[in-house]
């Protein structure tokens, strides 16, 4: 069972990294010099194609340290940082030590932090300037089943395996062209087919590269960040103006309506429904990606401990010390993981919550894996205790 978590966990780091990898180029292909990246993981390290996609962004000139040290590497991953926090963008343990060693997921985490900002941002500001508070999934999500309605085989509950048999992707298309294809045609087509003739349609005619693969959808685990990305770039190309939305909360908390109004130059519906599901589902998310990227953040401190033998006094008191300080950061925030459990046990059982069965299967493996990867870790970090 281990081994197949890690082939998956590790499936879904393979996609993403090509994802934002073609992302990253795309952003940086009409900047002067061009700057092409090849490995997201090596070419990130020195920090020169970050601040070069903050200036993208900003539009203010960030400025560089060219040495080929360490020391200007940690400088320049610095200046990014800061340039994100003066946006209101925190990284949860993710230090500029951490990218200009190449740490894969703290890697992804910020490229992603970064596409949610400011491309999440770019959507919801087109549709709504002033929103602050907009979460771009829920938006998407709503706009996604909005504009699927009434489109048969299609039943968008979440950003994974939805998104599978390729016709959710072939209706948002078809909803605002209608004149490139019969919907009823691809409806007997194998998955694979039906996803390569969205992502063709979608770069031919509406100019969106290939982000995602065939493959990469049909995996048993397709990763959510990827096809969000790829589906605000749907948002962002699709001839979809004078949308509107509206989402108008009662102060009451004993009311948990949310009235969401989504226009277009072909149709307005308003759609009032409880946000008990989606609320309580986004929760246990966030909260699950947060306790997995702090249990990250403690594997890589515990694996590059020092535990070869010394004879010297000075540094096994350091060593000792170094530990202790581990050990009580991971006891201090321990309560998080049964915390999070108890949110996804929540979610499986109530009666409130209602889940498509893939979703609910989803969280289960969510839960071994987490409580798995957290017992290794103890099991580790007493090992080391006594080494």
């Amino acid at each position: 069972m281990v081994t197949v978590r890690r082939y998956f966990i590790d499936e879904r780091e393979d996609i993403q990294k090509k994802a934002f990898t073609k992302w990253i180029n795309n952003q940086l292909a009409n900047t002067t010099p061009t700057l092409t990246i090849t490995d997201l993981f090596q070419d990130l390290r020195d920090g020169v194609v970050l601040l070069r996609l903050l200036e993208v962004f900003t539009g203010n000139e960030c400025k560089r340290e060219n040495g080929k040290m360490r020391v200007h590497h940690i400088g320049n991953v610095n200046k990014v940082i800061a340039v994100l926090n003066e946006h209101g963008i925190k990284l949860l343990s993710i230090s500029s030590n951490d990218i200009v060693d190449g740490n894969p997921k703290l890697t992804l985490a910020l490229i992603w932090s970064i596409i949610q900002y400011w491309q999440g941002k770019d959507v919801i500001e087109s549709v709504v300037p002033d929103s602050q508070q907009t979460n771009i999934e829920k938006f998407l999500l709503s706009w996604c089943q909005e504009q699927t309605k009434g489109y048969k085989g299609v039943a968008i509950n979440d950003f994974t395996r939805s998104w599978q048999d390729g016709l959710a992707f072939n209706a948002l298309i078809h909803r605002y062209r209608p004149d490139l294809f019969n919907y009823e045609d691809i409806l007997q087509n194998a998955s694979a087919r039906n996803l390569e003739h969205a992502f063709s349609v979608a770069k031919n005619v509406f100019k969106i590269d290939r982000y995602l693969d065939v493959e990469d959808v049909l995996s048993d685990y397709p990763d959510r960040k990827s096809i969000l990305m790829y589906v605000m770039c749907l948002f962002q190309q699709l001839p979809t103006s004078n949308i509107v939305i509206e989402d108008n909360e009662r102060s009451d908390p004993s009311t948990t309506t949310t009235t969401t109004t989504i226009t277009n130059d072909k149709t307005t519906e308003t759609k009032s429904q409880t946000k008990t599901d989606s609320t309580q589902l986004q929760q246990y998310q966030a909260n699950m990606e947060r306790i997995l990227q702090w249990i990250l953040k403690l594997e890589n401190e515990l694996d590059k401990q020092d535990t070869t033998l010394s004879d010297d006094l000075k540094a096994i008191k350091q060593r000792f010390q170094n530990h202790e300080a581990f050990m009580i950061s991971l006891t201090k925030d321990q309560n998080q993981i049964g915390d999070v459990l108890v949110e996804g046990n929540k979610l499986l059982t109530s009666k409130k919550v209602h889940l498509h069965p893939q979703l609910e299967n989803e969280i289960k493996e969510q839960m071994k894996m987490l409580n798995h990867r957290w017992e290794l870790l103890r099991s580790k970090s007493l090992d080391k205790q006594y080494m």
